[in-house]
């Protein structure tokens, strides 16, 4: 079962997480550089499987994080293809519409407008629902990653599809959980934002705080990802 009160409370039984997560705050504000985040919570995510999530991986091996996230980047760049086709097309279709309209008859240029809008909701509604469907898989994508170290086995749809019947209870929540984690810290900063004078205060000094949001999120989510690589 899935155990996400460990997965938010682990970094901080290590004794030097603030450094390491402040490390992977510059890390993450750097371009390109900026990978080896995600290679990053690979490894917390390898740890997590064997057991290990204390303390967090030292930031000794770059080379090896950044590695770890370029794979990532290609692994979701192959998904987003779809999504860059459709984008293509609504986008040719819209410049062709636009050129061509002025030479049209006032009713032939109605009945294409209409034509345009109808496959423009069509294709957005299949874009929302692409993105929900990559959304719903894209934890079973880090596990095998994370499992072979191979790209291809992102694409394994059997062994994706065999992770989220085997475990889909724990599937869903790990799922969730990310949205849950980033309402919680919207919802926090937002009560303390409305407070009158002491609200503009204490918001100046949790601004630095919020650098370390993405490598802490990153390690709450490896850390979920590594239980459900777990027998």
């Amino acid at each position: 079962m899935i155990d996400l009160g460990r997965a938010i409370q682990h970094p901080f039984e290590d004794k030097d997480w603030a450094v390491k997560m402040l490390i992977g705050a510059g890390v993450s504000l750097v371009p390109i550089l900026n990978f080896a985040m995600y290679g990053y919570g690979l490894q917390v995510q390898r740890n997590t499987a064997q057991g290990q999530d204390v303390p967090l991986p030292r930031w000794d091996d770059l080379g090896k994080f950044m590695g770890d996230g370029l794979k990532i980047l290609v692994v979701q760049l192959i998904y987003a293809i779809p999504l860059l086709v459709i984008g293509f097309g609504l986008m040719l279709l819209s410049v062709v519409f636009g050129v061509g309209a002025d030479s049209m008859r006032s009713n032939t240029r109605e009945a294409l407008s209409t034509g345009f809008i109808v496959i423009t909701i069509a294709l957005a509604c299949l874009i929302m629902l692409y993105s929900l469907v990559f959304a719903c898989i894209f934890p079973a994508t880090y596990v095998q990653l994370a499992r072979t170290g191979q790209i291809g086995s992102a694409f394994n749809f059997n062994e994706i599809l065999a992770l989220i019947k085997g475990r889909t209870g724990d599937y869903i929540l790990v799922v969730l959980a990310p949205l849950v984690i980033s309402l919680g810290f919207g919802l926090v900063f937002g009560v303390i934002g409305i407070i009158p004078i002491i609200g503009v205060c204490v918001t100046c000094l949790v601004i630095p705080l919020v650098l370390l949001v993405n490598p802490y999120l990153t390690i709450v989510l490896g850390h979920l990802y590594g239980q459900l690589m777990r027998p």
